[in-house]
């Protein structure tokens, strides 16, 4: 979907209702004269969108890891420390929102698997190799865990892989 507009004239309120709406943050492609705003949607929202409650409970620490990755130059330690000091906070809240997801994931799964799943719902567009410079381990581990992920039915792709976002699954 694409939307033009004179330049810098709306675009707050795209963002904001857009965020609002799926959750997710439009991309911007500027040039010289114009941009090009990307709004992605998701197939299924009301079936694999984290849900509100989560949100809610996990969203401080979603805001914080958000803005910590949007910066040009990441600060692996800041994201770490947040990854860790709120893991059990995000195991809590995915356990009352999505009992049968967690319950899946805690039984499987590593610790660093549930961090990978937690960086996966702040950035839903991060690829294997950012993960895995983030964390701190090959391209190859991150995507054994997403294998995993798959395969335990607790995270689906939706769209491309270039271009396609990560979503929890819903029981």
């Amino acid at each position: 979907m694409i939307s033009t507009e004179n330049a810098g004239y709306g675009f707050d309120k795209i963002e904001t209702n857009w965020g609002q709406y799926n959750n997710t943050a439009p991309e911007y492609d500027i040039s010289f004269d114009g941009t090009i705003l990307k709004l992605y949607t998701q197939k299924d929202k009301a079936e694999t969108k984290t849900s509100g409650k989560l949100r809610g409970d996990f969203g401080e620490t979603l805001e914080k890891l958000q803005e910590t990755l949007k910066s040009d130059t990441v600060d692996k330690d800041l994201i770490l420390n947040i990854l860790n000091s709120d893991a059990e906070k995000y195991i809590n809240a995915l356990t009352s929102d999505f009992p049968k997801t967690s319950e899946k994931l805690l039984k499987g799964s590593s610790f660093n698997t549930v961090i990978l799943l937690m960086l996966m719902d702040a950035d839903i567009t991060i690829t294997a190799e950012r993960a895995s410079n983030i964390l701190g381990v090959s391209s190859r581990t991150i995507e054994t865990y997403i294998a995993k992920l798959k395969e335990s039915q607790i995270i689906e792709r939706q769209g491309s892989d270039k271009e396609g976002t990560w979503c929890i699954t819903k029981e």
